[in-house]
């Protein structure tokens, strides 16, 4: 299949699944109340990584620009699951390999949450659970620590059906044709 993406001449769009409540390779569970908590701190600080490789391990200062490939704009959540949406730079070495793989529709790029100063409570069943974080950063990556997120996907422009052009025509109307 053919699609169109969301994109301008300067970005392109995607939306990626950042975390669910389910256990990651490290044996934890980001909450999602956690990162909805430190979405306002995301969205005014937060970048979009190549595999955390902007900086350094416990560090919140950016320390190789190049990594640097988009920011958010948006996150959200369906059912249990946090999304973001976000934007790729298009002058970017690095995004235009990531733009790519998500126009071919790759299903092996996913996402990463990254961030600072977690704290962590042990559950009654004896899961550790992230409870606070600075989230500051979504790493686009095919070796994430949560490996049951879904795939990232660009966001598909909706275009209008030619068939829906020639009805709005004959009849001059918007309200009746659905495309």
């Amino acid at each position: 299949m053919n699609f169109t993406f969301k994109e301008t001449e300067k970005f392109f769009f995607f939306d990626a699944e950042v975390s669910n409540e389910d256990t990651d390779l490290q044996g934890q569970i980001v909450l999602q109340s956690t990162l909805l908590h430190a979405k306002e701190y995301f969205l005014r600080n937060g970048v979009i990584s190549v595999n955390h490789r902007h900086r350094k391990r416990l560090s919140s200062r950016v320390d190789d620009g190049r990594y640097v490939v988009g920011e958010p704009i948006n996150v959200y959540t369906k059912g249990k699951s946090t999304w973001i949406r976000g934007k790729l730079y298009k002058d970017n070495a690095l995004a235009r390999i990531a733009i790519e793989l998500l126009r071919r529709g790759s299903d092996k790029v996913k996402a990463s949450i990254g961030g600072l100063s977690p704290v962590t409570a042990v559950a009654s069943d004896g899961k550790q659970l992230v409870i606070h974080l600075f989230w500051n950063d979504v790493a686009l990556t095919i070796y994430p620590v949560n490996n049951s997120l879904q795939p990232v996907r660009g966001v598909i422009k909706k275009t209008i059906k030619l068939a829906a052009i020639k009805v709005r025509k004959e009849h001059g109307s918007k309200r009746d044709v659905r495309s």
